[in-house]
């Protein structure tokens, strides 16, 4: 099952499309840190609004933020454009016919293809957090701000660990939705 596990995924790997939706999650945390808070801050600075902008690009504070913004990316986009597409163009290129005229059962067929989307999402989404923490990084090294865990009403390192967890815990759930309206 390992072999067909890694073929599945190779087979995702080789297209385009997890590379085009990854781009796509990349340029809305670019947007999302730089434009919408980074420009903000600096065009604002006198304002009251200066304190909210600064809170949404500087790290630590533009995790949650940035976990936000990915699950609605991850679940809406990614997860759900990558498992459709995928089932989808596996039907129309003929392959789901060979592989159950191969020997391998409809139930395993699904589960290889579900394990497979799933992993190439997980990776997809946690690179394009580390790209949204990357670019974090830079704003508040840009703005000036220290880079610290610790800083006045920000998460602490739990509290980030119970955010992430809280992400993958919503986006689970529409990618096994859109698996299985694809496939039914």
């Amino acid at each position: 099952m390992t072999g067909v596990l890694r073929a599945e995924i190779l087979k995702t790997a080789k297209r385009w499309m997890p590379y085009v939706l990854f781009l796509v999650m990349a340029g809305g945390a670019a947007i999302h840190i730089w434009l919408a808070g980074y420009l903000s801050y600096r065009n604002n600075q006198d304002t009251e609004f200066a304190s909210a902008a600064f809170r949404s690009f500087a790290f630590p504070w533009s995790l949650a933020a940035l976990l936000d913004s990915g699950q609605f990316w991850g679940a809406a986009i990614f997860t759900g454009i990558l498992t459709s597409s995928s089932v989808a163009t596996e039907y129309n290129w003929g392959t789901v016919r060979q592989a159950l005229v191969r020997g391998q059962s409809r139930s395993e067929y699904l589960a290889v293809k579900l394990a497979g989307t799933a992993i190439i999402c997980t990776v997809g989404l946690l690179l394009a957090f580390s790209v949204g923490i990357v670019f974090s990084l830079l704003a508040t090294d840009a703005a000036g701000a220290p880079i610290t865990f610790d800083v006045p009403g920000g998460p602490s390192v739990p509290e980030i660990g119970l955010m992430i967890l809280r992400a993958a815990l919503g986006i689970l759930p529409y990618g096994f939705l859109a698996f299985m309206l694809t496939i039914v």
